[in-house]
């Protein structure tokens, strides 16, 4: 599962960027459209993040999520576990 998220966090550069909105840019960059075609998908989207999905479809986060889960899946539920657990925590999220 390390190896997964490591591929994703690839795709944004190294280093990674932690600010959300140069996180976003480098995403646009990596789609790999062009500022014309991407001026064009922002002004015909009903909305910012509607249009930022369609301009970021070209990268492979949906088969890595699915990779992702599957794997976890596969990993005996442990992975889950552990996430509910954390999740049902609150004092570790000092």
């Amino acid at each position: 599962m390390a190896a997964i998220l490591h591929e994703a966090a690839q795709l944004l550069g190294d280093p990674y960027p932690r600010d959300r909105d140069q996180r976003w840019d480098r995403l646009l960059v990596s789609s790999g459209r062009d500022s014309k075609e991407l001026k064009r998908i922002f002004k015909n989207a009903e909305n910012f993040y509607l249009g930022f999905q369609e301009a970021t479809l070209t990268l492979p986060f949906d088969t890595l999520n699915h990779l992702f889960w599957e794997t976890a899946r596969v990993e005996g539920g442990e992975f889950q576990d552990a996430a509910t657990r954390y999740a049902q925590t609150p004092f570790l999220l000092q």
